[in-house]
């Protein structure tokens, strides 16, 4: 698919929750999320580590 990531991979999985970001709001969704009772939550981050612009900011 043009202008697709060549590191992208096929994924064909569904999940009751989704959160895009590893920073403060996102794995506090995550965790939120699974307390609520939304056992099958994803959490997906582009960078190589966790924690998004809260990680860099000083």
């Amino acid at each position: 698919m043009a202008g697709q990531d060549q590191d992208a991979q096929a994924f064909d999985h569904s999940v009751d929750v989704l959160v895009v970001g590893t920073g403060n709001g996102g794995l506090t969704s995550a965790v939120c999320n699974y307390e609520m009772g939304s056992r099958d939550v994803l959490v997906i981050e582009k960078a190589d580590k966790v924690g998004g612009t809260s990680a860099t900011s000083g």
